[in-house]
């Protein structure tokens, strides 16, 4: 699918990017005529069909997103669309994302994924 430059520029115009290029961004809406984050994935309708914001974001960034993946959050915050906290992945690859932030008591909006814990037990294996 191939998103218009117009729909691309009404999107990001649509996303709060204030907190600086590490920070996580987040959808806003407008509602009672004021704008605001929206806390839950925002659905976007571009002339292409309709697309979760997040999902807009990563393909935007890096291109269609193959159709047995689905968006990884390294940030653990789903509503996101910063693309340099999106991965493509596996719903497996999802569920040890989360059971790795649990296990590690990592709250939402710190970079982590499943393999960053393993990369991160290795080295304080060596270190021993």
């Amino acid at each position: 699918m191939i998103i218009s430059e117009e729909d691309a520029a009404r999107f990001w115009a649509r996303v709060d990017r204030s907190g600086g290029p590490d920070a996580c961004w987040y959808p806003t809406i407008q509602r009672y005529g004021r704008i605001r984050h929206s806390f839950t994935p925002a659905t976007i309708n571009t002339q292409s069909g309709s697309y979760m914001s997040h999902k807009l974001a990563y393909i935007l960034a890096y291109g269609e997103l193959p159709s047995d993946m689905i968006i990884r959050h390294r940030c653990g915050n789903g509503n996101c669309c910063n693309p340099t906290h999106l991965r493509a992945g596996t719903h497996r690859e999802n569920r040890l994302d989360d059971a790795a932030r649990k296990r590690r008591g990592i709250p939402p909006g710190v970079l982590f994924t499943y393999e960053d814990e393993a990369m991160t037990e290795r080295e304080q294996e060596t270190k021993k």
